[in-house]
């Protein structure tokens, strides 16, 4: 569990990072982090896991980002 938490800490730098230098980002959780080839690509055992991939790359689109459920409706701020 320490490692899975230390592994989340250091993605949320890089992501921190990614933004302050305008590098587009998107994490995958999806069905191709479990693949058998990704795991042979990797020469990884049964005991070891992919949680997810992050891809990173330079772009001249900015996307406008946007939300399904407003950030008001799922945060509330108590003093």
């Amino acid at each position: 569990m320490e490692e899975k938490s230390a592994v989340l800490c250091a993605v949320e730098n890089i992501l921190v990072g990614a933004q302050a230098l305008d590098i587009a980002k998107l994490g995958s959780t999806g069905g191709m982090r479990m693949h058998t080839a990704l795991k042979n690509h990797f020469e990884m055992n049964e005991q070891n896991h992919i949680l997810g991939i992050l891809f990173l790359s330079k772009t001249s689109e900015q996307v406008a980002g946007h939300r399904k459920i407003a950030l008001s409706e799922k945060v509330v701020w108590e003093y």
